[in-house]
């Protein structure tokens, strides 16, 4: 049976990541000794019309938005969710910044070290598996896909904000900032970081599931251990600078974080 070069590098690739993953998380998580549990006092009510408005904020912007920036209606949807978690933690917690992750604690120098870290342990497995599903050297017509094809030299000053700042920001601060507290609380801790990937990954489509879930995965264990929001958010903007620094080659897409 021939195999492509494509699937048996990107098997060597996620298999490794796989067999490595242990010793370096444990390595990663010298950063940031012990867990750090916060356990969220909203409910799946507040999570329910939290996404009901983002889903509403984006096929908004997404009927307004010209065709060639008809991928920031994601994050403006992402970002009206975020409204709905300010609200909610303004409205349960005593401390609603810290209780996302956003307290002035947060931003020292060793939190803030761990969601980069768990990122680059996570780029292995998720080009793996971009070289397993297909979608490496692929382009799929979207406007991400037109976008990385685009290469950072000349890519418009648009999608660096974008992906770089605004797309990490209400991303991180939906799924790892709001969403995953009251998951882990109610699905156990193991539960909970894998189900809120799941559902990170799963916005991403079909097609990138994969490399989303590695980073998913990377970036709610980051949040478990250091409860920043601020950590997790410069993971996310690393992973997308490694993909705009991929995709200026013309050659590799990795996809892109939102």
């Amino acid at each position: 049976m021939n195999v492509s070069p494509d699937v048996a590098a990107g098997a060597v690739l996620t298999a490794g990541a796989i067999a490595s993953g242990p010793l370096a998380i444990r390595a990663a998580f010298q950063l940031r000794p012990g867990r750090n549990v916060f356990f969220a006092s909203w409910g799946f009510g507040q999570a329910l019309v939290g996404l009901i408005v983002a889903v509403l904020a984006g096929l908004l912007a997404a009927s307004f938005l010209p065709p060639e920036y008809a991928g920031l209606a994601t994050p403006i949807g992402l970002a009206g969710g975020c409204v709905v978690a300010f609200a909610s933690a303004h409205r349960a917690q005593r401390a609603p910044l810290a209780a996302l992750g956003l307290a002035p604690s947060a931003l020292a120098a060793r939190p803030l070290l761990v969601g980069p870290a768990m990122t680059l342990l996570a780029l292995p497995a998720g080009i793996g598996t971009a070289f397993l599903a297909g979608t490496w050297g692929a382009s799929e017509g979207s406007w991400r896909s037109s976008v990385l094809e685009s290469g950072s030299a000349g890519l418009d000053p648009v999608w660096w904000v974008v992906f770089l700042l605004f797309a990490p920001v209400v991303t991180e601060l939906w799924f790892r900032g709001f969403l995953q507290p009251l998951l882990v609380q109610n699905f156990s801790e193991r539960g909970g970081l894998v189900l809120s990937a799941v559902l990170f990954a799963s916005i991403h489509g079909t097609a990138d599931f994969l490399p989303m879930l590695a980073l998913g995965l990377a970036l709610a264990l980051a949040k478990l251990r250091t409860q920043s929001s601020y950590t997790v958010i410069l993971g996310a903007a690393l992973w997308n600078a490694v993909a705009f620094w991929l995709g200026s080659s013309g050659s590799a897409r990795l996809p892109l974080a939102f």
